[in-house]
């Protein structure tokens, strides 16, 4: 993992635990090749943790570690699954209006993929409201569009929500 998201090695955790949960291959895999500290974290997050409460305890541990393999993320089978579950992959389009938030000093998530595929979406024929920052990390941009993603939220549920492809 990058040294620059060593701080968010918790969005990792859940992520893997969330493949864990939904995939019997990969959880065969996993359990095969990790360590007991590995099985102790996944352990963890399933016990009803917010990603707050993860991305926090987990902050600057090394996931690699957890594995007994050197390099666990070119198995095959994790290999398919990751693929599988990349944002727009399987082809589907969005058929809820959606708004997104993005600053193109995101540290987790690339601006150019997030308006790739708000671009993609919306030719598609989805609806989403793509919203162009700048200047924040990933969560700098949360705090700072909580309150408009409150309103839009709202806006939403009573029909009037902006969600025109900009």
């Amino acid at each position: 993992m990058s040294r620059h998201l060593q701080s968010y090695v918790g969005f990792a955790g859940a992520g893997i635990v969330g493949e864990y949960n939904a995939y019997p291959d990969l959880k065969e895999y996993i359990d095969a090749n990790v360590y007991p500290n590995g099985t102790a974290l996944i352990k963890d997050i399933q016990d009803n943790k917010c990603i707050l409460q993860v991305v926090l305890n987990y902050s600057g541990k090394d996931v690699f570690s957890l594995f007994k393999v050197k390099d666990p993320l070119s198995a095959p089978v994790v290999q398919n699954r990751l693929n599988q579950n990349i944002l727009g992959n399987d082809g589907s389009t969005l058929s809820v209006k959606t708004i997104m938030y993005h600053s193109d000093k995101d540290d987790i998530i690339p601006f150019e993929d997030a308006q790739k595929y708000a671009t993609e979406q919306c030719a598609r024929g989805a609806s989403i409201n793509f919203v162009a920052d700048s200047g924040q990390n990933h969560i700098g941009e949360e705090l700072n569009r909580a309150t408009d993603l409150g309103k839009w939220i709202d806006a939403f549920h009573k029909g009037t929500a902006d969600s025109a492809c900009k």
